[in-house]
Formats: C-alpha cells, structure tokens, sequence
C-alpha cells in the first residue's frame, strides 16, 4: 500500500457512524438493562413498603383487641404482601416510642434475581422496608356514641344544623355507614367526624375518618350513682313546701336533695320534676332523681340560682327504675356544671340500669354547660330547637339528630374545656 493510498483511508470519513454506534452499542445495552432492574427494584420496594405500613397498624389494631399482634401481622402479610416474592425476613418487635403507646415495628425483606443485573452480581440486592404504627391520642371529640354493634349509633334525619366546635365519633362498626345520614337538608360542622366503621358523605364534614379504633367509654364506674339516704326522697312538693322560697328575682327556690315522683299514671305524675308555666331556680348542687323523670314543661325558666360560674348542678338519674331528661321545644332553660367538687363538669348523668331515652329540646335562649351522660339509652335532640352548648361533652349509647334542631357549641364561654382526645392507630415511622 502506497502512502497516498494511506492517507487517503487514514481521513475517511463515510462509515465512521456506524463504528462509533458498534462501540457504543454495549454501553446503550447496560444503560437500559440498568434502568429496568433498578424500575424493578423500586416497585419492589414500594409494594414491600405498603406491606410492613399495613402490617404494622394490624398489629397495633390486634394489641388493641387484646389479641396476638404476631397472628395479626401474619394474616395481613398473607392477604397484602403483594411482592410475589417470598419474604427473606421478618422481624416484628414491641418497641417504645416516646408520646405513643402500643407500638408495633415490622422490619420487611425480599431478594430475587434480574436478568441483567445478575449477569454482574453474584447475590441479588436485599430489599427492605420497615414500619412502626402505635396508638396517639388526637382530635377534639364532645360527641360519642357507644353502641358498638352493626347498628348506626348516631342518626342524622331532616333539616338538622350542628356547630360542634369539635369531632364526634361512633362506635357503631357499620361498614356501609355507622353514622346514618337521611336526606340532604343537614349541616353538621364537626372536626372529624369519625367511626369505628365507615363515615358516609355528610354535608358540612371537612374530615371523615372510617375505621377507627373503638373508643372507651370515658365516664364508666367513675361516678355512683346511689342516692346516699333513699329516706330522704321525696316528691317536689314534699321538698318546696307550701310556702316555697323566693329569690330576689321572684323565681321559686328549689334546693339539691332526692326526688321522688310525684304521683303515678301519667308522664307528669311520673316526673320527680314536671314543670310548666313556672320560673325555677336551682340552688348549685346535686340532684338525685329517683325511678322517675326530670321533665321540664312549656314555658317554664329554669336556672341556676348563683352568678358564680364555678357554681353549677349535676342532676343524677337513678333509682330502681332510672328515669330520663324531657326539656320541652318551648322552655328556656340555663342550666351548667359545677367546676369542682365530686361531679365536677357533669351536668347530666342517668343510670347505666336506665332503658328510658331522653329527649333535648329548648328556644333559642336555652344553654347547657357540662357533660351529658347517657351510657345505655338513646338522647334524641329533635324538634325545633336552637339549643347552644358551652363545652358540652355528649356521651349516649345512641345519639339522634332530627327535625329542625339547630345546636350551638361554644367551647369559648364554658367554665372548663371538657372535650376529650380519642385513640386512633397511625404510623408513627
């Protein structure tokens, strides 16, 4: 070969394209093998991740339940561990977490060979995920419906406006809707609104959280109700005399005691208190009503007799037979707890033995300030009323919402933040 000749081949350019695309060709090749092993990789990681974040919040759900938190982290593996890949470990540990409790750690790990990447390793990379899921206590609730079953424990029916300032909760385990909402006409304010079963879409909800852990009843063998000397009963009239005590406003005076009914055959006779057409004043103090009602009539007022707002009522149902709460639509009533003292804060407390359901009223003048507590029957608040809540703490095994009421609960005037936290399961790592 002459040196032209040389020369001539050493600056040719035709063809040098495709020299360069063969060199490259492996590197291309590496490139995207590369990419999807490591695409593989992180589905992997993410499906595994999802694992151990659900697995630890059953096992956190089961410790609750006072159940096997192993059994249950292994159930919801086998249902949702969704790698296709058999698991190369599994650690699940109790650990303590600062501010929570009940704390479940589920440590996760998989292996499995890639065509490309295995062309250059010996082992396949070890996957791994971990999660940690505990009990906190969250939220502001003063609603609470304790009837756990399948049944909606709290019913929401015609054109009902409710202002909680606050989350109400359910028990119910109603997987369609534990709060059964009825028509469209409602506006319920409340932050959350939560169950232990599945949150409808209710009007007005800005947070719905379905699924939930049961939650305690908060008042439970906390206070007696046993009247302390059940000789000392008696009816109304019996306690005013005939003569009764006036304030200086002129409303009659009626001081804390037993009461008793006042006679039998009628709801009214039924009733320890059975008023209507009257201007009450309840000394502070507590009021224990035996077997009969507390029946607040039409155009009655009832107060408490003090300007001191530390001084408040506590009204007791009880007795062998409990009685119920009856306030009628057209009553003014203002009525609050005591802050201190044995019942502090509790305003209305029945008999967990009570089968009697009670209804709320009241005109647009009427508050309450404290708890209601109805462990085992029904409170119905229905009609037209346009009642207001100071800080009231609403606890019923059935809670029911209906006709035209409209409640108020203004937590900024009440003698003493009575809203409680709930248990709820979230992870926590």
């Amino acid at each position: 070969m002459s040196k032209r000749t040389f020369k001539q081949l050493w600056t040719e350019k035709r063809g040098s394209v495709l020299v360069i695309a063969g060199m490259a060709m492996p590197l291309l090749l590496g490139s995207v093998g590369l990419a999807t092993d490591t695409i593989q990789w992180a589905l992997w990681k993410r499906q595994l991740q999802r694992s151990a974040d659900s697995a630890a919040m059953a096992g956190v759900y089961a410790i609750s339940d006072g159940a096997s938190h192993t059994t249950a982290v292994d159930r919801d593996l086998g249902t949702n561990q969704r790698t296709g890949i058999t698991l190369a470990s599994k650690v699940v540990t109790t650990p303590t977490v600062t501010g929570f409790s009940n704390a479940v750690k589920v440590t996760l790990a998989v292996q499995k060979s890639l065509p490309f990447s295995s062309m250059f390793m010996t082992t396949p990379p070890t996957i791994r995920a971990e999660a940690t899921a505990a009990i906190s206590q969250e939220g502001k609730y003063c609603m609470k419906a304790l009837k756990s079953t399948t049944d909606p424990s709290i019913v929401i029916n015609g054109n009902v406006t409710i202002n909680m300032g606050c989350g109400i909760i359910s028990n119910s385990t109603n997987t369609t809707a534990a709060i059964t909402v009825s028509g469209t006409a409602h506006i319920i304010n409340a932050t959350p609104i939560a169950a232990v079963g599945t949150v409808p879409s209710i009007n007005g909800s800005n947070v719905e959280l379905s699924y939930q852990l049961k939650q305690p009843d908060p008042y439970e063998n906390k206070y007696s109700t046993t009247i302390p000397n059940p000789a000392l009963c008696k009816t109304l009239a019996q306690q005013v005399g005939t003569t009764p005590t006036l304030n200086s406003a002129g409303y009659k005076v009626i001081n804390p005691g037993c009461y008793k009914a006042q006679g039998s055959g009628n709801n009214a006779a039924n009733s320890a208190f059975s008023t209507s057409n009257e201007k009450i004043a309840l000394n502070p103090g507590t009021y224990y009503i035996d077997s009969a009602d507390f029946s607040i009539g039409a155009n009655t007022f009832l107060a408490v007799n003090s300007t001191t707002g530390s001084q408040g009522v506590t009204i007791i149902l009880t007795g062998a037979n409990p009685g119920r709460v009856s306030v009628d639509a057209n009553a003014d009533v203002q009525l609050r707890a005591p802050s201190t003292g044995d019942y502090s804060k509790m305003l209305f407390i029945q008999s967990p033995a009570a089968t009697a359901g009670s209804l709320i009223s009241g005109n647009t003048k009427s508050t309450f300030d404290g708890v209601f507590y109805f462990p085992s029957t029904t409170v119905d608040y229905n009609g037209g009323a346009a009642t207001t809540f100071q800080c009231a703490m609403i606890v019923g095994y059935v809670i029911n919402l209906s006709g035209n009421t409209s409640v108020q609960n203004d937590t900024s005037k009440c003698e003493a933040d009575i809203q409680q936290t709930i248990s709820r399961v979230r992870l926590v790592a």
